[in-house]
Parts: C-alpha cells; structure tokens; sequence
C-alpha cells in the first residue's frame, strides 16, 4: 500500500492565516488546553502539528492541544 502526504488546504481561511503568521514572523501567544500559555513565533505547520520558535527553541505541539491562538 502506497502511503500519500496530504498538504494543508491553503483555501482554508485558518491556513492562510497561519501561512501569513510564518511568513510576516508574527509574534504570536499560544494557550494550550492546559492552560499553559506559549510566546514565540510560528516556524512551520502541517495537518497535526505546528512549530513554534521560542527562545531559540523549537516547540512542536499538536493542533489539537491548541485552545487558541493571538497575535501579540
């Protein structure tokens, strides 16, 4: 069986959304279900996870742990 990648639907408004945070930098604060809240900026995403820069570190953490996400 052939395993296929699919690639986020950029007609999606919340993907371009993210797209425009990668690509201006945007600094942005990040509240996980948890309540633990993470600043940096957004590096990469994919269908389950995105990356964020902080601090000269990469965090990955799952969409689904995401309460929301703000631009600061």
């Amino acid at each position: 069986m052939i395993k296929t990648t699919t690639l986020a639907d950029i007609a999606t408004p919340s993907v371009r959304q993210m797209q425009n945070y990668i690509r201006e930098k945007q600094n942005l604060e990040v509240k996980l279900l948890t309540g633990d809240v993470l600043n940096g900026t957004l590096f990469w995403q994919d269908n389950d996870c995105i990356c964020l820069q902080s601090d000269g570190h990469n965090l990955t953490v799952w969409k689904q742990a995401i309460a929301f996400i703000k631009p600061q």
